[in-house]
């Protein structure tokens, strides 16, 4: 198999399936930052040459993402992190790792966040979240939680 027509159909076949995909994150983190009631309506990711684009709209329109607090820069985040493993999984996925998602979002957008792993229980089969915000899950069943502990300079992780 040589360089030429193939190689081309392969480029083609390639960036038709980015364009899908880039689709398909837009549209499930629409899904999903709709549940952090932070006002976004839109989640539009784009793919340039050398990077990938967030661009979000409220219902006023186009909003800077600079000019968004930390709150919502992590909720947008989660949302995304959602929407890839969504496309990634057939259905239902396996394994999520978060780490401090809860990180600068107030008391209502961690309640969201709470909601948000709670609404996925069904679609997500192993969820690891980790947080200082060992609070935000006290109410919740949560199958387990393991504290970590620095003792004498090393962590030791406990199960309570």
């Amino acid at each position: 198999m040589g360089g030429g027509a193939g190689h081309a159909e392969g480029g083609e076949l390639a960036k038709s399936m980015r364009f899908w995909a880039v689709r398909s994150i837009s549209a499930f983190s629409t899904d999903y930052i709709q549940l952090f009631g932070t006002g976004i309506s839109e989640i539009k990711i784009s793919e340039g040459e050398s990077k990938v684009g967030i661009e979000c709209y409220m219902s006023s329109g186009f909003q800077d993402i600079n000019t968004m607090s930390g709150g919502e820069k992590v909720a947008i985040a989660v949302a995304i992190r959602f929407a890839i493993a969504k496309l990634l999984s057939t259905g239902s996925i396996d394994f999520i790792i978060i780490d401090e998602p809860t990180n600068y979002l107030d008391e209502e957008r961690k309640k969201a966040f709470v909601d948000l792993v709670r609404n996925m229980g069904q679609a997500v089969r192993q969820l690891v979240i980790i947080t200082h915000d060992r609070e935000i899950f006290e109410n919740e069943s949560v199958n387990a939680v393991f504290p970590f502990e620095k003792i004498n300079g090393e962590s030791h992780v406990t199960k309570s």
